[in-house]
């Protein structure tokens, strides 16, 4: 008979069970795709206080320039233009989750309690991280079934958690078609507004080919697939992603393309007020999300860029053990010169189906 055995919490099954719940938090989420460590990825990890003290990420960008320079043999010594930057902080606090058991539990059940837990842990921060990410991005948080449906709920302090406020799309960001459905014409605003801002929501570089990736609710695709006509098919729209499935993770499960814009679904995407719905086109620099190591310090982490830390406890000579994962992290939707940056809202309205 296979018993479940508690590990010891040695530095080596503490590395391991913490990869081991960092991968399966992050492979659950469906926008770990759009997670990368350059600049010119979507959402911008930043490990910056992975080793280092400090609370607060400060990261920069550098406006577009759009001076006259010279003509002809016109003097350019002392007409040289400054470089302009702008800047935006993500700020990191320690998150932890648990779960506990006690012996008879154990004893009741032929479930494994401890590979459950990490299991039910990975889905928690799965969870938390995507609908936080989604709360920042499109700028809509709150409490209550019809106020934001897909965000956190009354967990006021997971939303702006460690201090990173979540704070609304201006209206140079946002392309408001609440007077109807979710259209392809509205994909096609939200793209020309793209192009005109500045800084400009840049396209992101998916293998030579720049797209931006928009994702929308459940009921903003219904919306889409029942205004699809013969001029612009549904079955047009996803033959475009399919073509291009297996050259990157980003077209992985897409709905479609159209216009450049890779379709993609997500149940996270927020519901506000009466149907309103919040879908969110991302380009390049959208958002930061960034880790620390505080463990590390106190020499009880697992340390190596694993962002997790688990850890088990026993109490009650042993009779009640419990199993908890930790990280030190933050995550924002952009904002440079008091404006969002790198993504489009597209605000629609949508009925829940009958």
């Amino acid at each position: 008979m296979a018993f479940t055995e508690f590990g010891t919490n040695d530095a080596q099954t503490r590395k391991v069970w913490s990869d081991k719940l960092m991968r399966e938090s992050f492979g659950k989420m469906d926008i770990r795709t759009m997670i990368g460590r350059g600049p010119e990825s979507c959402i911008q990890l930043l490990t910056d206080l992975d080793k280092s003290a400090g609370d607060t990420v400060y990261y920069d960008i550098l406006l577009q320039d759009r001076s006259d320079g010279v003509n002809g043999d016109s003097r350019l010594k002392g007409f040289e233009s400054d470089l302009t930057y702008q800047q935006d902080t993500v700020i990191i606090n320690q998150k932890r989750h648990a779960h506990a058991f006690k012996g008879m539990s154990q004893q009741r059940t032929v479930h494994d309690l401890r590979k459950d837990g990490r299991f039910s842990l990975s889905e928690w921060w799965a969870w938390f991280m995507e609908a936080s990410a989604f709360a920042h991005l499109t700028g809509v948080s709150g409490t209550g079934e019809e106020t934001v449906v897909g965000a956190l709920g009354a967990d006021t302090a997971g939303v702006d958690f460690a201090g990173n406020t979540v704070t609304a799309l201006d209206a140079n960001h946002l392309v408001d078609g609440t007077a109807g459905a979710m259209s392809l014409d509205l994909i096609d605003d939200a793209v020309a507004k793209a192009k005109v801002q500045n800084p400009r929501v840049s396209p992101l570089n998916i293998n030579g080919k720049k797209c931006y990736v928009l994702y929308l609710h459940p009921y903003q695709v219904r919306s889409l697939k029942q205004e699809a006509t013969a001029v612009r098919s549904w079955t047009d729209i996803q033959a475009n992603a399919k073509e291009r499935s297996g050259s990157n993770p980003i077209f992985t499960d897409a709905l479609g393309m159209y216009n450049n814009v890779i379709l993609r679904e997500s149940e996270f995407i927020p519901r506000s007020g009466t149907n309103v719905t919040h879908g969110i086109m991302l380009g390049q620099g959208a958002g930061s999300i960034a880790f620390g190591n505080a463990w590390l310090k106190r020499g009880t982490g697992a340390g190596g860029g694993t962002f997790f830390n688990w850890r088990e406890e026993e109490d009650d000579y042993g009779n009640e053990v419990g199993v908890a994962g930790i990280s030190c992290l933050g995550l924002k939707g952009n904002q440079f010169g008091g404006e969002s940056y790198g993504r489009i809202g597209i605000r629609t309205t949508e009925a829940a189906p009958a």
